[in-house]
């Protein structure tokens, strides 16, 4: 859930397998690991929209590393996507959000 909404529903093993929705995949890369193979723990940018003003369109476009001219423009419907309920005009790959790196304030 994002700013009031559902925005990926499955299965837990499907969710921590392989999730679909930006938001979902960076709650899974914020999660400290145990094994300490990451130097720095993935950082959703941004804040959480306003309940009393939230934006037109996706909620989580602001925030998202994947957003497109139409997350900006229309609201999108939570929709069956490969196994998964979603929420999103531009799902990617869950690598695709492993493969960036953290800005260090070294």
């Amino acid at each position: 859930m994002y700013a009031g909404e559902i925005v990926e529903e499955a299965p837990t093993s499907e969710i921590f397998a392989d999730p679909k929705h930006p938001y979902t995949q960076g709650l899974l890369s914020s999660i400290p690991s145990a094994a300490g193979d990451r130097k720095h723990l993935y950082t959703i940018p941004g804040r959480v929209p306003d309940p009393r003003a939230l934006p037109p369109a996706c909620l989580f476009a602001p925030r998202c590393p994947y957003a497109i001219s139409r997350c900006w423009k229309e609201h999108p419907e939570l929709e069956a996507a490969d196994g998964h309920l979603l929420r999103c005009w531009n799902p990617q790959p869950f690598t695709a959000l492993q493969a960036i790196e953290p800005a260090t304030s070294d």
